[in-house]
Order: C-alpha cells, then sequence, then structure tokens
C-alpha cells in the first residue's frame, strides 16, 4: 500500500497542446460589466486540466489612476455554465503604460471554450498575449504509477 501512495504522491503533469492568442487594442469600457475576449480551446487528448496565463500591455486613456481586473474564464461544454478564476489585479497610472504579467493559473478542468475578462475603472486599452495549455501526465508519472500497482499486486497475492 505504501507503494501506491508513494507513486501517487510523486506522479508529475507536463504541458503540451500550447495555445497562444495574440490581441491588439483591445478597447475596455469602465463599467460593472466588464469586457470579455472569448477563444476557442482545442485540449490535447488524455489532458487532465489546463494552464492560463496573460502577458500584456495596459494603456490608460484617461488622467487617473486606476485598477484594471481581469480573471480567466472557460467553458466546459457548449452552452454550460462559465467557470472563472480568482482576480488579477494592477494599478495603472495615467499616461503610462504598465507591463503586466500575471503568472500561471492552473486549473482541473478541460474547457472547449476559454475567455479573459477585463474589469476597469477607467478606459483602457489592452494589447498582449493569452495561453491557455492542456496538461497532460507525465509518461514517467504514468509508468510510476503502474510500477507501484504492480508491486501492490505481488504483495496481495504473497499475503
Amino acid at each position: 500500500m505504501r507503494v501506491a501512495s508513494l507513486a501517487m504522491a510523486v506522479m508529475t503533469t507536463a504541458t503540451a497542446s500550447a495555445q497562444v492568442d495574440v490581441f491588439g487594442g483591445f478597447f475596455v469600457p469602465p463599467g460593472p460589466a466588464g469586457s470579455r475576449l472569448e477563444f476557442d480551446h482545442v485540449p490535447a487528448p488524455g489532458a487532465v486540466g489546463t494552464d492560463y496565463w496573460l502577458s500584456c500591455a495596459i494603456a490608460p486613456m484617461d488622467d487617473e489612476t486606476h485598477i484594471l481586473v481581469v480573471t480567466f474564464e472557460w467553458q466546459n461544454t457548449p452552452g454550460g455554465e462559465w467557470f472563472s478564476s480568482p482576480d488579477n489585479a494592477v494599478s495603472v497610472r495615467p499616461f503610462e503604460t504598465r507591463w503586466f504579467d500575471t503568472g500561471v493559473f492552473s486549473s482541473t478542468d478541460v474547457p472547449w471554450r476559454t475567455a479573459l475578462h477585463f474589469w476597469v475603472g477607467g478606459p483602457m486599452v489592452v494589447s498582449g498575449e493569452f495561453g491557455h495549455t492542456s496538461v497532460l501526465p507525465a509518461p514517467a508519472s504514468v509508468g510510476l504509477l503502474v510500477s507501484g500497482g504492480g508491486a501492490v499486486l505481488v504483495r496481495r497475492r504473497r499475503n
């Protein structure tokens, strides 16, 4: 039993099927509804999750400091419910282009459609790259898991 537990504990994942969508000059008006950019996602066969990231430049369109909030959103089935990541927020000062990188957010869902949802306190233009990458079990992890399961079966037969 300990072998199987060890195999599960060290199981890792590998990324594959990287999809990067480049967008430029996306105008985000202020307001409670926000603005959404949607993208198709083609998951890799056998995917066990999805990694999301955003790297962008933000240009304010007025002379005040505002906060930009962005979430990653995904839909697992056509017409299904939309799910959302925690907020990623950045302060944007007037007359400065601000570079912003969210880092990677990992989800165990495998969507068919993804989106970026922006909310701002003042008008801004956003340009950047949005990555949504299928996560696959690493081949070595699968082998370790199989060998661990085999060891458990051998041990059970001896008892």
